[in-house]
C-alpha cells in the first residue's frame, strides 16, 4: 500500500510537470523523507546544531513545501537557541516575508507567525536592540495574537513583565508606569522595588490621593473563568484588579466595600498618600 502511494504520488507529480506547472511537493513525501524525521527528533530532544542543518537541507529540497515556514522557524529558533542571533534574526525575517502557506491558512490555531515575532523581539533584546524588541513583542501580541489549542479563540497570554522591562529600557515612562500598575494587587505580594519605581515615576504629580479614592468610589466586579469574583478599579489610565481569594484559595473579600477596605489598607495606598 505504501509503494503504491508513492507510486501515484510520484506520477501525479511528473504530470504536473510535464504540464508546464509550478510544482509543490505533496504533503506526504515530506512527511515520510528520513531527514526530515530526523530534524524533527533533533529539535524536540534540543539537538539544535544537527536539527538546523537538516532542516536547512530541507527547506532547499523543499522551497515550495507546506511546512517550509514551520522550517524556517525551526531554524530560527535552533540559532536563537546557540545564541547565533544574527542568523536568527535572519531566517525569521525571511519567514516573516513570504505569504502564509496553505497549511498555515487552513490551520485555524496555527501560531507560526505569532511564534516568528515572539522568537524575534527575544533575539533583538538579547543584542540591546530594545525598541525593535518591543515593536516585535506587540506585533505578537496584538496583530498575530497567540491562538489557543481550542480553534478560532485567542488565548489570555499576560506579557505585562516583558513590556514594563522593554519600556524602562527605552525610556517610556507614561507606558512604564501602565504596565506597573497592572501587576499592582494592594496585597503582600506587592514588593517594595515595585512601591519604590512606583513613587519615582510619580513623583511631582497632585492630588493623587482624592483620585484614587474617586476610583475605589466606582470600583467595578465580576465573575472570573475560575468562577472566582474580581473587584476592579481605573486609577491614571490603569486597571488595577484584586480578587476574592488569597493564596490558600480561601475568600477573604465578600463585597465592594471590602475590596476598597483592602486597598486603603494596603502599601500601594500608603505609597500614594505619601507623594502628597
Amino acid at each position: 500500500m505504501r509503494n503504491y502511494l508513492l507510486q501515484l504520488a510520484l506520477c501525479c507529480g511528473i504530470l504536473v510537470c510535464m504540464s508546464g506547472c509550478i510544482y509543490i511537493v505533496p504533503e506526504f513525501f515530506i512527511w515520510q523523507d528520513k531527514h526530515f524525521k530526523t530534524s524533527e527528533i533533533d529539535y524536540k530532544n534540543e539537538h539544535y546544531q544537527s536539527a538546523m542543518k537538516g532542516y536547512r537541507a530541507m527547506t532547499e529540497i523543499y522551497p515550495a513545501s507546506i511546512f517550509s515556514d514551520r522550517m524556517l522557524l525551526h531554524i530560527g529558533d535552533c540559532y536563537f537557541k546557540v545564541q547565533s542571533y544574527d542568523s536568527s534574526i535572519l531566517y525569521l525575517t525571511t519567514l516573516l516575508r513570504r505569504p502564509p502557506t496553505k497549511r498555515e491558512r487552513k490551520n485555524s490555531y496555527d501560531n507560526t507567525r505569532h511564534d516568528a515575532r515572539e522568537i524575534l523581539s527575544q533575539a533583538y533584546y538579547q543584542k540591546g536592540m530594545y525598541a525593535a524588541s518591543l515593536y516585535y513583542l506587540s506585533f505578537s501580541d496584538t496583530v498575530y495574537p497567540f491562538r489557543s489549542w481550542c480553534g478560532n479563540a485567542y488565548e489570555g497570554r499576560s506579557n505585562t513583565a516583558r513590556y514594563l522591562d522593554l519600556y524602562h529600557k527605552v525610556g517610556d515612562n507614561e507606558k512604564e508606569l501602565k504596565y506597573l500598575l497592572r501587576t499592582i494587587s494592594c496585597s503582600c505580594h506587592d514588593k517594595q522595588d515595585k512601591l519604590i519605581r512606583i513613587k519615582e515615576l510619580l513623583r511631582g504629580k497632585k492630588n493623587l490621593t482624592s483620585e484614587l479614592d474617586s476610583a475605589l468610589v466606582r470600583m467595578e466586579s465580576g465573575e472570573g473563568l475560575e468562577g472566582y469574583t474580581w473587584y476592579r478599579f481605573r486609577f491614571l489610565n490603569s486597571s488595577i484588579c484584586i480578587y476574592e481569594i488569597d493564596e490558600c484559595n480561601k475568600v477573604v473579600i465578600k463585597n465592594k466595600a471590602e475590596a476598597a477596605s483592602a486597598v486603603r489598607t494596603s502599601d500601594f495606598y500608603a505609597t500614594i498618600k505619601s507623594l502628597e
